[in-house]
Order: C-alpha cells, then structure tokens, then sequence
C-alpha cells in the first residue's frame, strides 16, 4: 500500500503583507478572543484562524474588510474548509457559521438577545472616540 505524501502548502503571500498582520489582531479583539462560531477561548494560545467568509479567489477586494472576516477555533475552521470542499461549483456556498460581531462589537445574529427589542442586553454606540454603552 502506498501512503499519500501532502506537499507542504506555500502561504499566499497576502497573509505577509503588514495590512494583514496589523488586521488580524483587531478581529480577534472584536470577536472577543472567541471562535464566532462555538465560542471557544482562543486568546492567548495562537490556536485562532482569521477566516476569510467569502473566499479571497471569490472576492479579492473583501480581503481586508472586517465584516467579511471572522475568528475561529481550529476545529471550525476545518470544518468550514471541508464545506467548501464539498461545495459544488455552480453552488452558492451554505453559511452555517452565522455568529460574530460587527466592529462595535454588536452581534450580527438578529436572534441574539442584544437585538432582541426589550431584551436584557445593551448595544455598544460610538461616542466621539470612546466607547459607551447603552440600551439599543
């Protein structure tokens, strides 16, 4: 029996460049440092993926944009990559991760209790250039 050999994957040289490193850090911030869709802790550890939601061979000019980007936990992020594999090509790509923040840190799911109108939770605002917090 023979065994299968992987040629080591060459990076593209996208994640060099210092916008991307500069980025990466900003979105496991606003993902608070957890996997957007089990919600595992990955802070601390390197054990995180920023992850491109619509592919950079599909939409090179959302490479940098944040909302096009998401933490994950390596094990999601595996997952995500076999979808995508399974995917046939005259098929639009199933989102199943549906979890995040936008970069105020607002969730972007509208079933989170934060945009839930009356719910316990409170929405983040910008105010001149901090913070605040109050009811949405």
């Amino acid at each position: 029996m023979q065994s299968r050999i992987r040629k080591p994957k060459i990076p593209h040289p996208f994640y060099d460049t210092a916008a991307w490193r500069a980025l990466r850090p900003r979105i496991l911030a606003r993902d608070n440092y957890r996997c957007t869709h089990c919600h595992l802790y990955v802070g601390g550890t390197r054990a995180y993926r920023i992850d491109h939601i619509i592919e950079m061979k599909v939409a090179p000019h959302l490479a940098l944009d944040p909302a096009n980007l998401r933490t994950l936990c390596p094990r999601c992020d595996a997952q995500s990559h076999r979808e995508r594999r399974m995917m046939s090509p005259n098929k639009a790509r199933i989102e199943r991760f549906n979890f995040g923040f936008d970069d105020l840190g607002n969730p972007l799911d509208p079933k989170h209790i934060w945009s839930i109108d009356g719910g316990e939770g409170s929405r983040r605002q910008v105010v001149g250039r901090t913070t605040a917090v109050g009811r949405g």
